[in-house]
């Protein structure tokens, strides 16, 4: 029962956390929108760094806060957007090398089923990383963790995180622009039609794609074992 409460419970805040303590910040950010509003640029710099250590502990998403961003600061928030990712995934980077992370969720990776997979990741580390990042529903922190424990190499984490995430960071940043989209989030209102439209698109793609990659790599083990 204890391995398998601690994974649950460690997946599971990993993925339940930053929903419930971004909506605060957002409801927070909302109440005191008229002093956010006249924030010089060297305090969004400091949120920003801020953020970026949040993101990696996993408290905070960097697309909810990509539409904050859009939501104060329109298309330069693109710019601290991209920050908030890349400085995220080099921090889980470094906690996963010099931190005990392995101790408490090696069981992310260290298991039969991953131990059959980690090759064929090794061998398409940007295009596995960019699938992953495309997906709009792999919690960042936890993907992340995932990535840098397989050993993928820093720079492909990089390069595919920025591109993977370049169509929801674009997105939340427009959200952002968009006062009633974002008012309508925050009070679980509906989307748009095109937004569910393109949140199913990039998971669809998303989903083939590691599919693809992780699918040969199953089929070439078997004609081994035969």
């Amino acid at each position: 029962m204890k391995k398998i409460g601690i994974p649950l419970l460690s997946s599971t805040l990993l993925t339940l956390l930053p929903v419930v303590l971004t909506s605060l910040w957002v409801a927070y950010a909302l109440e005191y929108e008229a002093i956010l509003r006249h924030w010089p640029w060297y305090y969004w710099l400091i949120w920003t760094l801020v953020t970026s250590l949040t993101s990696a502990l996993a408290i905070t998403p960097p697309t909810y806060l990509a539409v904050i961003l859009g939501y104060f600061l329109g298309y330069i928030g693109l710019v601290p957007a991209f920050l908030i990712n890349l400085i995220a995934i080099y921090l889980v980077y470094l906690a996963v090398l010099y931190l005990p992370v392995r101790t408490y969720l090696g069981f992310l990776v260290d298991n039969p089923k991953a131990a059959q997979l980690l090759p064929r990741l090794q061998k398409n580390q940007l295009r596995v990383v960019f699938f992953a990042k495309l997906s709009p529903i792999l919690p960042f922190t936890l993907t992340n963790l995932v990535l840098a424990m397989a050993g993928t190499r820093l720079s492909a984490m990089w390069l595919g995180g920025a591109l993977g995430m370049i169509p929801r960071t674009l997105l939340a940043v427009w959200t952002g622009l968009q006062a009633k989209a974002l008012h309508e989030a925050i009070s679980g209102g509906k989307s748009s039609e095109w937004e569910r439209i393109l949140f199913f698109i990039l998971l669809a793609i998303s989903v083939v794609g590691l599919i693809q990659l992780f699918g040969k790599k199953a089929e070439s083990s078997l004609e081994e074992e035969k």
